[in-house]
This record gives structure tokens, C-alpha cells and sequence, in this order.
């Protein structure tokens, strides 16, 4: 009996040891990662424009930098260059293709604007200019994701509560 205790002792010691080599290997090999704040949200630039907010639910970047926000209050997503530049605001108040009630949440994949909305319980797929590609019906949702090979995935609003 003892000689497992041992044993156990010892594979378990072994395993610890190599456990704290292999992290300390990891972190000698991590590199310093830089962060720089280039804008924010609202900018003066915007305000002088008359461009606001309107309850921000979330946002999302494309591949080439930029930026779509959800004004939930607004009925619309707006977007920016890569540079916090006001682009344009995509859709409006209705019940139509590219129209929002409620937008909730916006995902970027390949160049396509995939949102959430949850007061129409739909999900609208948008090009980066905002026409209207296509769209089906949801449950009342919180989040959307889309994968890599672009499945969606989106968490029913019981679930967020609950958690």
C-alpha cells in the first residue's frame, strides 16, 4: 500500500515538475503585445456632425477595419471607416427587407452583415452597403455569432436571463 502511495506521489511530483516547465518555456516565449488607443466613440467630429447614439446594443468590425454599431433606439447600424469616419447608417424604422424594430446584435462574415433583430424575431443578411440579400425568422434572441464557414449561431433571450 505504501509503495502506490509512493509511487502516486511521485508520477504526481514528475507531472507538477514538467507542468512548471512547460509554463515557464510558454512564458519566456510570449511576446509583449502593444495597445494604442487611436479613437473613441462619440467623437467630437461626430457630435459637430449631429451624429449620435441611441441606446448602443453592440458592434462588430469587418476584415478591413470597419466598424458597425447597433443604435437599438435609432432602428439602425451605423458604420464607420477604420478611422471612426461616419460612413453611413444602414436601414430604418419598419417591418420590410433592411428594415429594423429592435436591432440587437450585428456579426460580420465575408463581407456580410448578419443582424439580429428582436422585436421583429428576425435575422437579416446585409452586404456591407446595407441592401438587403436575405433574411429568416427567429426566436427572441440576445447574441448572434457566425462561424468561419459561416453557420450562425444565436442565444435565445430565456437563456440570457437565466444566466
Amino acid at each position: 500500500m505504501r509503495t502506490s502511495i509512493r509511487l502516486s506521489l511521485i508520477v504526481f511530483l514528475s507531472i507538477l515538475l514538467l507542468s512548471v516547465f512547460a509554463w515557464t518555456l510558454c512564458v519566456a516565449q510570449m511576446e509583449e503585445v502593444k495597445l494604442e488607443l487611436k479613437f473613441s466613440f462619440p467623437s467630437r467630429q461626430l457630435i459637430s456632425e449631429d451624429i449620435f447614439f441611441y441606446k448602443v446594443q453592440s458592434f462588430s468590425a469587418d476584415s478591413e477595419g470597419n466598424i458597425f454599431i447597433v443604435s437599438r433606439g435609432d432602428h439602425q447600424i451605423l458604420k464607420f471607416n477604420s478611422k471612426g469616419k461616419f460612413i453611413a447608417g444602414i436601414g430604418r424604422e419598419g417591418q420590410g427587407p433592411g428594415e429594423f424594430q429592435g436591432p440587437n446584435d450585428v456579426a460580420v462574415w465575408n463581407n456580410m452583415l448578419v443582424v439580429l433583430d428582436n422585436f421583429k424575431r428576425d435575422v437579416q443578411i446585409l452586404d456591407a452597403n446595407g441592401v438587403y440579400v436575405k433574411g429568416f425568422h427567429s426566436r427572441s434572441c440576445w447574441d448572434i455569432e457566425v462561424s468561419n464557414r459561416g453557420l450562425i449561431f444565436v442565444t435565445p433571450l430565456s437563456s440570457a436571463l437565466k444566466g
